[in-house]
């Protein structure tokens, strides 16, 4: 199960379209912070 599964089903939201809208660009940011993380340590 996702992140977003977990917090739709907490959230009770009966599909995830509405928790996506809502906290989709929490997990955009958390990947750009991931990636650029991970350019930091490869090109070091």
């Amino acid at each position: 199960m996702t992140w977003a599964e977990d917090l739709k089903n907490l959230l009770g939201h009966s599909s995830i379209v509405p928790t996506s809208n809502t906290y989709g660009h929490v997990l955009e940011r958390r990947q750009l912070e991931v990636a650029a993380g991970m350019d930091a340590v490869l090109t070091s």
